[in-house]
């Protein structure tokens, strides 16, 4: 069996050698100075487009994928250009008392043979506990505030005399970068 792994293992890499020899030269045929593309070559190609001309002319498929690592592997593209963005290990601006930052969402369950739901929740940063969920039909806006209002009663905030509100911290999802929402909250 392990001999059997090995003759593929040598067989795969020689069949990638003889795919980024002549996908140098598809390389070399489409350069021009005018292009941008891959390093220095100014190919206009995409690794799409190479697997195709390469599938057609050779009649040898090759997937796109491959066509991009052999490329990459050979130096011959580089990677995309995007700025990485890496999570931090805790947040940038900790709370330090309850009801400073409430995290809420929306999170899509199924009740089988019925319909699906939305459940909204509120969950309080500093002492990771619910402080309201709703069970809702959709995801609107007034979904959102109905939960805020139901988090707000929960936490004492609406009888209180508070300094600073919690703040609501969420993705961008529709429901929670709408104008009615926005207006709620300024109220």
């Amino acid at each position: 069996m392990l001999k059997d792994i090995r003759r593929r293992t040598r067989k795969h890499h020689s069949s990638e050698e003889k795919i980024a020899s002549c996908l140098k030269g598809c390389v070399a045929k489409t350069a021009s100075p005018s292009a941008v593309g891959a390093k220095g070559s100014g190919r206009t190609e995409s690794p799409r487009e190479l697997a195709v001309r390469f599938t057609d002319t050779r009649r040898y498929f090759v997937s796109e994928a491959r066509v991009y690592r052999v490329l990459k592997t050979q130096d011959l593209i580089t990677s995309p250009a995007f700025v990485v963005i890496k999570a931090a290990n805790e947040f940038h601006e900790k709370t330090t008392r309850p009801n400073q930052l409430w995290q809420t969402d929306f999170t899509h369950l199924k009740v089988i043979g019925w319909r699906w739901f939305c459940l909204s929740t509120i969950l309080d940063d500093y002492s990771r506990y619910v402080v309201a969920w709703r069970l809702c039909p959709t995801m609107k806006a007034s979904d959102v505030t109905a939960t805020l209002e139901d988090a707000l009663v929960a936490s004492g905030c609406d009888r209180a005399t508070v300094v600073q509100q919690p703040r609501p911290l969420c993705d961008n999802g529709s429901s929670y970068i709408s104008g009615e929402l926005a207006n709620w909250l300024a109220d």
